[in-house]
C-alpha cells in the first residue's frame, strides 16, 4: 500500500478535505476524522465490493463509541436495503428526515474521485457546521448508482473533541445556509420532500436554540433576547407552525420543543436546556 501525506497550513477540516480531492492518483475516495478509525478489513471489502460494479457511492453503516445516549442508524439502513423500491429516493427522503434517519455524515460513504469530480462536489470551505452533510446530500443527489450496505464499516468516536456538544458561533448561519440550498436545489426537483423540509428547518430553530444557550459569555436573558430576534430574522414560526400536525417525525425530546415552540413557550425550553447544560 502506497501511502501519500500533503501539509497544507491550517486552513480548516474542509479545505484540507478538498485539497485531498484534487489529488491527481487515485479512484476512490474515503474520509476518516483525526479520532476516529475504519473497522478492521473495511478497507478489503469494500474493494471487492467495488471491483465487481462500479458504483458511484457506497453508504455503509458505524458504530458509535463515547455516549450511550447517541444511536446509529444502522436499521434504517437494513430497512432501506431490503426495499425493492428506488434506493436514490429513498436515501434522499431518509438524509432530509428528522426521525429515524439516514444521518448524515460524508466518512460512512465511499465515492468514485471521477464521479465527484465530475459533478464538481466540493466542501464549502465557509461552512464550519454541515458541510459534511451537505457534501453527502449532493452526491446522492447527483448519482445514478448508488448502493447501501448495512456492515458497521467505520468507527466513530464521540470523545471530548466532538463539536456535537460544543458551542459554535456560526452554528445558526450556516444551518440556514444549507437550509436555502435545500430549498433552491432539491424541493425544487422534488418537491414530495417539502414537509421532511420544513421539518429540518425547525430541527434548525431546535439546534440553534441549545447551541445558543451553550454560549458562556452571555447572560441567560441577552441569549433569550437574540434567540428571539432570530427567530423573527428567519421566520422559523412559519416551519414551526406547519409541521405541529407532523409530530411523530420527530423524537420525543424534539417533539416537546416544537409543541413549546408552536405556543410562543420557548423560554420555557430554553430554561429547562440551561437547567440541563448546568447538570453535566
Amino acid at each position: 500500500m502506497k501511502v501519500k501525506i500533503v501539509n497544507t497550513s491550517n486552513k480548516g477540516v474542509s479545505f484540507a478535505r478538498n485539497l485531498g480531492i484534487n489529488q491527481p492518483s487515485g479512484q476512490y475516495l474515503l474520509f476518516v476524522d483525526s479520532d476516529d478509525e475504519l473497522s478492521i478489513n473495511a478497507l478489503k471489502y469494500l474493494s471487492i465490493m467495488l471491483n465487481k460494479k462500479d458504483r458511484d457511492l457506497i453508504l455503509f453503516g458505524f458504530s458509535l463509541t463515547g455516549d450511550n445516549n447517541r444511536k446509529n442508524d444502522t436499521s434504517i439502513l437494513k430497512s432501506i436495503a431490503n426495499q425493492n423500491t428506488d434506493c436514490k429516493m429513498n436515501i434522499l427522503k431518509s438524509i432530509l428526515s428528522t426521525k429515524n434517519n439516514i444521518l448524515g455524515y460524508v466518512w460512512r460513504a465511499v465515492y468514485s474521485l471521477d464521479f465527484i469530480k465530475k459533478n464538481n462536489i466540493f466542501f464549502e470551505t465557509h461552512l464550519k457546521i454541515s458541510e459534511d452533510y451537505l457534501f453527502l446530500l449532493q452526491s446522492v443527489e447527483h448519482s445514478n448508482n448508488l448502493f447501501v450496505i448495512t456492515e458497521e464499516f467505520y468507527k466513530y468516536n464521540l470523545g471530548e473533541t466532538s463539536m456535537s456538544n460544543k458551542f459554535v458561533p456560526t452554528l445558526l448561519n450556516d444551518m440556514v445556509w444549507v437550509n436555502n440550498w435545500i430549498e433552491s436545489n432539491i424541493l425544487t426537483v422534488y418537491p414530495q420532500f417539502f414537509v421532511g423540509f420544513n421539518c429540518l428547518v425547525a430541527n434548525t430553530y431546535i439546534r440553534y436554540e441549545q447551541n445558543a444557550i451553550r454560549n458562556k459569555e452571555e447572560n441567560f436573558m441577552l441569549k433569550y433576547r437574540e434567540i428571539k430576534l432570530n427567530k423573527r430574522k428567519y421566520n422559523f414560526q412559519r416551519s414551526i407552525n406547519q409541521v405541529i400536525s407532523h409530530l411523530d417525525k420527530f423524537d420525543f425530546k424534539s417533539k416537546i420543543g416544537v409543541i413549546l415552540f408552536r405556543i410562543h413557550l420557548d423560554i420555557v425550553y430554553e430554561l429547562l436546556f440551561n437547567i440541563k447544560e448546568r447538570k453535566n
